[in-house]
């Protein structure tokens, strides 16, 4: 695979003078990312060989006839894809008082997400100017007048959307997003603030939009995969304080907030029924409430304290017909993110001799449980580990499906659906490091993740095997640094 990329991007920004009452902030941002791929692959797929019969890793592929697996290119990618994106955004801010100041910004922009290449079974360019063509003569050319007329039924019935599409086949979508806040200065040493705000994520363009699944049953009757995924939007609420007390020897800062997310994107990736490449789709729905916080203290003159934690509540609150038993059901947390993470650090120093002092710093944190992706799928690919290496991966599992929906979901065969996701489970960390050091240089002697702790940092289910990216083991070493001056 050869995979290339470019970004430019551009901004013209003005500003008035920091010392006037009302304040201005104003401009234009330009942005252009181009990634480039080539991939041949050479894939043992029953569906490409209906001759060739699966064998255990390692072993030598043989077809029926007692042959090996053809050894050319089965498979190749060859796509391009562009995303501009121009804007337009400005602030203003006004002082009403000596200690409140109210602002309220707006950014307007447009993004062209652009797919030009094809795969060894899609052509990518000419699928999508099809959907944006949409007339009957052009979806007949690609697809046949069997297919373009099922499309159609599915675009007219809302099923499918192709409206941001234009006829070369480019992805447009516009929109203007918000923001206002208001700071108090209470005193000299305590800052309060309120905001709202507004983000979102661009859609994205799929590949094999508009394929149907293989099996036309359950969740699957009349199923299409989304031409693109839409504009998933958060609208955000904060309320928080900075602080610094008791002379300067404390700082405090903490913000709560509250967030809605509407249309949540996911990638999804169905091989066996949908399609062989990755697609995302949008989910439905999700709420998200939290607290940050983050504290400073000068205990002593030689002693630092300091930490931060961050506690999120969060929340799918509807799910899209088409994914239910297939994304986790209402209720269910969203995912990649512990409902409790913090951490706890000390700093000493003691003075050695001349200029020279010396300091100790130990570090301890804690992330709690996170859960995998947007897909039940983790008993599946446990099942696939199995069939593969002979073993299960021994990662924790999450079955969700009965849990929140009180539904006990059922296969073709009539057996219960166990709808789960893996578990990246809690750990803890330390470190500890003990140093000298002066106006020039500085040696240290550390111990990092002094506990051995093996900590799962994510978990990708993409390959249909679980892969396990984890933290560094015991690391024991030294540092040494020297200021030129």
């Amino acid at each position: 695979e050869d995979t290339g990329a470019s970004r430019v991007t551009h901004e013209l920004r003005a500003n008035t003078s920091v010392d006037n009452r009302w304040r201005v902030t104003a401009g234009v941002f330009y942005d252009s990312q181009e990634l480039s791929t080539v991939g041949q692959f050479k894939i043992a797929n029953t569906d490409l060989y209906p001759d060739v019969k699966r064998t255990r890793p390692g072993d030598e592929g043989i077809n029926r006839n007692g042959g090996p697996f053809p050894a050319e290119v089965s498979f190749v990618n060859d796509v391009t894809h562009t995303i501009d994106q121009i804007a337009v955004f400005g602030q203003f801010e006004f002082d009403l008082t000596d200690t409140v100041t109210a602002s309220f910004g707006a950014r307007w922009y447009q993004i062209d997400d652009i797919y030009k290449g094809s795969t060894s079974t899609v052509d990518v360019s000419g699928r999508l100017r099809a959907f944006g063509d949409g007339s009957d003569a052009a979806l007949s050319e690609f697809f046949g007048a069997d297919e373009a007329a099922a499309i159609q039924a599915a675009i007219a019935n809302g099923q499918l959307d192709t409206s941001l599409l234009d006829g070369d086949g480019t992805l447009t979508v516009d929109d203007t997003i918000v923001k206002a806040s208001i700071d108090w200065k209470v005193n000299k040493d305590v800052l309060l603030f309120a905001s709202y705000s507004e983000g979102f994520r661009p859609p994205v363009t799929n590949r094999v939009g508009g394929g149907s699944a293989t099996s036309q049953e359950g969740a699957f009757e009349g199923f299409r995969i989304p031409v693109y995924s839409t504009t998933d939007s958060l609208d955000n609420i904060e309320l928080g304080i900075k602080s610094s007390l008791f002379e300067q020897t404390l700082r405090l800062n903490a913000t709560a907030y509250y967030s809605e997310i509407a249309d949540l994107q996911t990638s999804r990736f169905d091989p066996t029924n949908i399609s062989f490449l990755v697609f995302t789709d949008n989910v439905g729905n999700a709420e998200i409430r939290g607290i940050d916080g983050d504290f400073t203290w000068v205990a002593t003159d030689n002693l630092v304290i300091s930490g931060a934690f961050s506690w999120i509540d969060t929340e799918l609150t509807s799910v899209n017909d088409e994914l239910v038993g297939i994304a986790p059901p209402v209720g269910s947390r969203l995912p990649f993110t512990a409902e409790f993470s913090g951490n706890l650090q000390a700093n000493y120093y003691y003075h050695i001799k001349g200029d020279m002092s010396g300091y100790i710093n130990g570090s301890i944190s804690y992330t709690g449980d996170r859960l995998t992706g947007m897909t039940m799928n983790a008993n599946v690919v446990e099942d696939a580990s199995h069939l593969i290496y002979g073993t299960g991966s021994g990662l924790s599992i999450e079955n969700e499906a009965s849990v929140y929906s009180g539904v006990n979901y059922q296969d073709r065969n009539g057996q219960t659906f166990k709808g789960g996701r893996y578990v990246a489970d809690s750990y803890i960390l330390a470190n500890l490091s003990f140093g000298v050091t002066n106006d020039e240089w500085n040696a240290e002697f550390f111990i990092d993740n002094l506990t051995d702790e093996s900590a799962i940092l994510n978990i990708d289910t993409q390959q249909f095997t679980p892969k396990v990216v984890s933290n560094r083991p015991r690391t024991v070493g030294f540092r040494f640094s020297y200021d030129f001056y």
